[in-house]
């Protein structure tokens, strides 16, 4: 970790000195990082997490599931700021973020099975029922690649879509 840090640091100062004036963090789990990096000078650097909230938030949203890696959801990366705002949150059991962490494995090793992407399919289907949840946030940018958005009837939060929609704007 002391490595990773090192080096982000280190190329956010590079960023700047290139004149780099707007930066991101493309990877969920990486915004514990946020503040370290944000305060480098000279650094304006836009929040996925804070850009997904805002985006719950303005959908009124009530309550949320967050599909995420274990360590992202062990953080409370966007549960804090939901919880700001009113929203209620909601993650997988243990076992389930086990599986999606795998599943999160696998996208990124190229090699995902098509079982893999129908339990996505079915076991969220099963976790917005439960919780009669207003949406669900994809707090991982490898979820998108594999995950069927259109097949549900409630917004779908894609993290790395609305990154790149705020770096848009």
């Amino acid at each position: 970790m002391a490595i990773a840090r090192s080096m982000l640091i280190s190329r956010t100062h590079k960023l700047v000195d290139f004149g780099v004036t707007i930066m991101a963090i493309a990877c969920n789990t990486a915004h514990l990082m946020y503040s370290d990096l944000s305060s480098i000078p000279g650094t304006n650097f836009i929040s996925m997490v804070d850009a997904v909230v805002d985006r719950a938030a303005s959908h009124k949203v009530k309550k949320v599931g967050i599909l995420a890696t274990p360590t992202t959801i062990r953080l409370n990366l966007y549960q804090d700021k939901l919880h700001l705002h009113g929203i209620k949150t909601f993650v997988l059991p243990s076992p389930d973020q086990k599986i999606y962490e795998q599943i999160i494995r696998s996208v990124v090793s190229g090699n995902t099975p098509s079982t893999s992407v129908d339990y996505l399919f079915k076991s969220t289907n099963s976790f917005i029922n439960r919780h009669s949840l207003d949406a669900i946030i994809l707090g991982c940018t490898e979820l998108p690649l594999v995950f069927a958005k259109e097949k549900f009837s409630i917004p779908i939060l894609d993290s790395l879509d609305i990154l790149a929609e705020s770096l848009i704007n």
